[in-house]
């Protein structure tokens, strides 16, 4: 693995992650939502400033409590009004920076930066660079976190919103089982990771979660990823003419596993209805 180093690299730790125990049971909903997004953009930069990881890990988990973060305060687009827009801009534009930085990274073992080595490598002083423009970024979305007024949004903003996500999924369920290709297997997937997101978020403001709903719906997110993975590499297989025994072994297992992701979306569903 190639090691990047450059001068001004970071070396400290970010701010002190929020912990979720820091809100009381029973707090009200805009409190838990508030502390929640506000933990998740303070360990992103904590993610960021993590040195000691290569650098596709450190974005990988960067990009993560964005991602949540971005779902947390769309729940609070009725309540804000007007203000809500600049907002999911500023979270919007740290998400697009992140997913290009990590596209021109390479795979999570890739360089690494090296806090304290001199600055010898001018591609890891310009990776350094642009991570201190992400953190300023995030620290401007730390604002927007904290100026949000509680007593604005209630339990009736996330019930609505899994709702709306749970119609969603069921939606592009239906789309992905009978189109069958990528990009529609994709939507159900994004589909679901949400509603799964929001169901989190749903109990951690106090409304508990059927077990056994969630264990089945983690199942079918594990049953899709598997067949996405399998069925991208078959059609890198085709699209090479590949006519090799190892193509039929893939098609025959993209088969198997075909039918343990309809079964497992059909038990899901089953106890949804």
């Amino acid at each position: 693995m190639r090691t990047l180093t450059a001068a001004g690299d970071r070396s400290g730790a970010a701010a002190t992650v929020p912990r979720l125990t820091e809100t009381a049971v029973g707090d009200p909903v805009g409190v838990v939502l508030r502390a929640r997004m506000l933990a998740e953009i303070v360990s992103a930069r904590a993610a960021l400033a993590e040195t000691c990881r290569p650098l596709a890990a450190r974005l990988a988990r960067a990009r993560g409590h964005v991602r949540q973060a971005r779902l947390i305060l769309k729940l609070w687009k009725r309540p804000l009004g007007p203000s809500h827009a600049p907002r999911v801009a500023r979270l919007k534009v740290c998400a697009r920076g992140l997913k290009a930085f990590a596209g021109e990274t390479g795979s999570p073992g890739g360089p690494t930066l090296v806090a304290g080595a001199p600055g010898r490598d001018r591609a890891a002083a310009e990776a350094v660079c642009r991570i201190d423009v992400l953190d300023a970024m995030l620290r401007r979305c730390e604002v927007d976190a904290v100026t949000l007024v509680p007593a604005l949004i209630g339990a009736d903003a996330v019930a609505g919103a899994l709702r709306k996500a749970r119609k969603a999924a069921r939606s592009r369920a239906a789309e992905a089982l009978a189109r069958r290709d990528a990009d529609a297997l994709r939507r159900w997937h994004k589909a679901i990771d949400r509603h799964a997101r929001l169901v989190v978020l749903s109990e951690l403001c106090g409304t508990p979660a059927d077990r056994r709903t969630a264990e089945r719906q983690q199942e079918l997110l594990e049953a899709l990823a598997d067949y996405r993975r399998l069925d991208a590499l078959h059609g890198r297989l085709k699209a090479a003419s590949c006519q090799a025994p190892s193509l039929q072994r893939v098609r025959d297992e993209r088969r198997r596993l075909w039918r343990r992701l309809r079964r497992r979306a059909q038990r899901f569903h089953a106890l949804e209805d």
